[in-house]
């Protein structure tokens, strides 16, 4: 019996049980209300990477981020022990090898077939759309209802009318800038997917995408996308063709935001977007934050430190979070995940293969993200996050 396992080609298994694993973590994270328990439904999808991992013989995924994945594991364990935290925290750091093992197998995937992968990212993001449109018109009054689910409130929609000036999208999420954050990543990714093979859905579903994010009212989401954008063109050496195109892409952005009679997001071309009131509110939050860190400097307080309890709220600041939480032992890792993911952007920028586009547009939108919420702390954003890293993976002879 043990001949006949070692001799048995575990590939073919190993990849549809992979396949099977992503599509389950997509619907977990992009489709089902957190108030289910997602975290919990992902750990016990956690056997079913492993196994998939283990049929995989060899593997092209960039080492250093996997890595920098395992020392963030790492270092985060040990600052719980220190700290001694309970089981939450050690749960919480799990979330670091999913990671790992969704990057590695979506990248072994994509190589093999990333047709594949993309249809299944398609098809979820229909799937989305149609919420999405629902709640915006109210269709058949389940609008309400969904918002109702997907934010765990009861009187979302009676007081965020559809067109209404404090309106706001939840899509699936459990807030408004969690959707703007799932959004802003599915345009870029259709942006970037549309540099590879021009296709008229590609700009449909980032059209789509853009509308969507704007109806969040995420004014941090909306300045990251435009700004990782213009950063990645201004490294891209650009044409005058193109600046003009992106030229008139930000002047829609600023005519629909002018004219939408959306209060929320207006702030940020009418008033100091830094004296935005609820951005006031947090400087006193992270003042404190940073307080915290200089009396716990090298291993912070914890994991799943209830700041709350402690500062009056929520960090809403992922860099202060990592510092007052995990200290430097932990910020140094972070900060090198990032900077290694936008060096080999950089390093590719003039690559034929387009998705390393993936490496620049995508962590400078979420570390603009991380000054007002969370990206690699939020394991919803981060699983979407490092699937799509993993389309560098796909085949140089499907890009032009």
């Amino acid at each position: 019996m043990l001949g006949v396992l070692l001799k048995y080609n575990w590939n073919d298994w190993a990849d549809k049980i992979g396949l099977l694993a992503i599509f389950l973590i997509l619907t977990t994270n992009l489709i089902l209300p957190e108030s289910i328990g997602v975290t919990r439904l992902e750990n016990i999808l956690l056997p079913l990477l492993l196994v998939a991992v283990l049929g995989v013989t060899k593997f092209r995924s960039n080492k250093t981020i996997v890595y920098t994945l395992i020392t963030l594991f790492a270092v985060t364990v040990f600052s719980n022990l220190l700290n001694l935290k309970g089981l939450e925290a050690y749960i919480s750091s799990v979330r670091y090898i999913k990671y790992i093992l969704l990057f590695l197998i979506t990248g072994h995937l994509i190589k093999k077939n990333g047709a594949t992968i993309h249809s299944m990212i398609d098809v979820f993001v229909i799937v989305l759309i149609v919420i999405n449109l629902v709640q915006i018109f109210n269709l058949f009054d389940w609008g309400y209802e969904l918002q109702k689910i997907y934010s765990n409130q009861s009187q979302v929609y009676e007081l965020n009318r559809v067109f209404h000036r404090n309106f706001r999208l939840y899509g699936t999420q459990n807030n408004p800038n969690n959707n703007a954050v799932i959004w802003g990543m599915i345009a870029i990714y259709y942006y970037v997917k549309n540099l590879e093979k021009q296709q008229i859905s590609n700009i449909v579903f980032l059209l789509f995408s853009i509308v969507f994010l704007l109806l969040t009212q995420s004014r941090t989401n909306l300045v990251g996308l435009v700004f990782s954008f213009t950063i990645y063109y201004f490294f891209k050496n650009l044409s005058i063709k193109m600046f003009f195109k992106l030229l008139a892409v930000f002047g829609c952005i600023f005519i629909a935001i002018s004219f939408s009679g959306l209060s929320y997001i207006q702030q940020i071309i009418i008033n100091n977007p830094f004296k935005v009131h609820s951005l006031q509110l947090r400087y006193e939050i992270w003042g404190s934050l940073i307080d915290l860190w200089k009396e716990y400097p090298l291993f912070g307080l914890g994991l799943e430190t209830r700041f709350e309890d402690i500062v009056g709220n929520a960090p809403d600041n992922e860099f202060l979070y990592y510092l007052a939480s995990g200290g430097i032992l932990v910020i140094i890792p972070y900060a090198i995940l990032f900077t290694s993911i936008l060096t080999i952007g950089f390093k590719n920028i003039k690559s034929k293969n387009p998705y390393f586009g993936l490496y620049i547009l995508l962590p400078i939108f979420l570390l603009v993200n991380s000054f007002t919420n969370y990206s690699l702390n939020n394991v919803k954003i981060a699983i979407f996050f490092f699937i799509l890293l993993a389309f560098v993976n796909i085949a140089p002879k499907t890009s032009r």
